[in-house]
């Protein structure tokens, strides 16, 4: 009778150990799963979005701007970048979508007046080994104001 204790015994004995082992791995297994996502989206600004080459969004407050830029005639020194403002709500209002044309190198200006904001946005473009860097910087205002000031970069392939 005393030995069939023991074979119980050492039965939950073993349970035992084999549930505590498992407990000590899950924390660091959750630890290794966090840290891996948390890694990722440290290297991305929370608000832009990268998406299509050659293009580009950001989102400051309750603005958004856009831009997609492309060579012109085939060459590598005429850029043109399409822009597009928005107010962000229910519904999403679009406030301008401007295009400007510049040459590598040089910066570009456009102001837009009305439609309940005032929008500047300034595009300077640099030559970099193949391609081109494309940076825009916007400020919207409301009231003579500035209520945001996006800027975003992307890079335009030759």
């Amino acid at each position: 009778m005393r030995r069939c204790h023991r074979k119980i015994d050492d039965h939950c004995l073993h349970n035992r150990e084999f549930k505590a082992s498992t407990m000590t791995r899950l924390p660091l297994l959750l630890f290794l799963v966090v840290s891996m996502f948390t890694g990722c989206s440290a290297f991305q600004s929370p608000n832009s979005s990268l998406g299509t080459p050659g293009a580009n969004a950001v989102t400051d407050g309750k603005w958004r701007v856009e831009a997609r830029g492309k060579f012109l005639n085939g060459g590598t020194v005429e850029v043109q970048v399409d822009l597009n403002i928005q107010k962000v709500g229910d519904p999403t209002r679009t406030i301008a979508t401007p295009s400007v044309i510049t040459v590598v190198g040089q910066d570009a200006v456009v102001t837009l007046a009305g439609n309940g904001a005032d929008v500047t946005c300034s595009v300077s473009t640099v030559r970099e080994d193949s391609r081109v860097i494309v940076t825009v910087a916007a400020v919207i205002s409301q009231g003579g104001s500035p209520v945001a000031r996006p800027m975003l970069r992307f890079a335009i392939d030759s």
